[in-house]
């Protein structure tokens, strides 16, 4: 690989051997708009949501 002068970015998301992650979230974003389309979200265990909009949906009781 060619040297182009510029550093590799540490990793955002490691995967751990007793199947932790480090916590984070991934956005989609429209680039026409700027609006939040989706946003996912995990914790250390791996857990994940999905949430349209950036936020919760409710669920109905």
């Amino acid at each position: 690989m060619a040297d182009d002068g510029m550093r590799q970015p540490i990793p955002q998301i490691v995967f751990f051997a007793g199947g932790e992650v480090t916590p984070g979230q991934l956005d989609w974003v429209d680039r026409a708009t700027g609006n939040l389309l989706y946003r996912l979200q995990w914790d250390l265990f791996g857990r994940s949501e999905l949430l349209p909009g950036g936020e919760r949906i409710e669920e109905e009781s």
